[in-house]
Formats: C-alpha cells, structure tokens, sequence
C-alpha cells in the first residue's frame, strides 16, 4: 500500500504498513524456525525408530555397537531440545560456536553409522584424507550438518545410488592441483 498524505492520517497509515510488514517478517521467520526445527527432530528420532524397529524384528543384533548408535541418537535429541529451550540465543541470532580441533573420521563414521540405520538401498562411502584429519570446528553442529546432507543424500538418491562423503585437507590456493598463481579455470 502506498500512502501520498503527509498529515496525521498519513503517519497513522504508514505506521500500519510498516508494522505489517515488521509483523509478517516475524511470522515468516517463526515459520522457518519451526520447519528447521522439525527437520532437525525429525531425522534423529527417524534414525532411532528405524533401529529400534530392527532390534524389535531381529534384523539388527543387539551388540554393544548398535546399542551405542541409539545412544548417540538419543544423546544427539537431548542436545537438540537443550538447544531449543534456549531460544533467546537463536533469536537474538548469537549461537554461540564451541571449537576444538576435531578428529574427523570418527565424526564422519559416527554421521555414517546414524544415517545407515535408515536402511535405504543407497550405498555410503568415507574417505578422510589423510586419515588422521582434524579440523577446528564445534563439532555437534558439524555433525549435525553432515547427519543432515547424508540423510538429504540419501533420501533424494535413487536405489542403488552412491552417496560419497570425502573431507580431504585443503592445500590452498596455491598448491591446488591444476592451478598457478594467477591463473583461474574458467
């Protein structure tokens, strides 16, 4: 809507528009909040249930490793809701990063293992570079990323498909292969 008065009429108008347009940014935002909040609930409650399911119907054994995977994902939803009860940090829009140098192949087996109890026909494949890499990252929310891109990876794929999740070290600009300083592929 657009307001030409310049008088009291025309302030209150321009008021309106504007605290519209204020209030539907924030609804707009709650919304986004709640799908990103559900997207992120509901892949490790879906990875939980699917174990939970197999154990119950005798596909998975009962081993101490299986039983550490739905820890994870039960320790992983705990962080999730602890996360959410503090809205004042998401909303302020400081969320704090905890950074520690981290391995990254646990990580990613961990992320992998999770994702593989979905039990979709799409193979998984790792290969950190080299194998004892580390990176200076909060690693919750790095893991929380990559359970994410390889749940997204294999949900979209089609069967038979090959999901392939590679970190390798980063040489730079200058020491990338196939690159010279100054000169850029196009």
């Amino acid at each position: 809507m657009t307001v030409t008065s310049r008088d009291e009429v025309g302030e209150l108008a321009r008021a309106f528009t504007t605290m519209a347009t204020d209030l539907a940014a924030v609804d707009a935002e709650r919304r986004r909040l709640v799908a990103d909040v559900s997207h992120e609930l509901r892949t490790p409650l879906a990875a939980l249930q699917a174990l939970l399911e197999n154990l119950a119907d005798g596909v998975a054994a009962p081993d101490p490793e299986t039983f550490e995977t739905a820890l994870a994902q039960t320790r992983r939803l705990g962080r999730l809701v602890t996360q959410l009860l503090d809205l004042s940090r998401l909303e302020s829009g400081v969320v704090p990063l905890e950074r520690e140098h981290t391995a990254l192949a646990p990580l990613l087996t961990q992320s992998v293992r999770e994702e593989e109890v979905a039990d979709r026909p799409v193979e998984l494949r790792t290969q950190v570079q080299p194998p004892d890499l580390t990176a200076h990252v909060d690693a919750e929310r790095l893991h929380q990323v990559l359970v994410n891109l390889l749940d997204n990876a294999t949900r979209h794929s089609p069967a038979g498909g090959l999901v392939s999740a590679r970190p390798r070290r980063d040489r730079g600009p200058a020491g990338r292969r196939g690159r010279r300083a100054g000169h850029r592929r196009g």
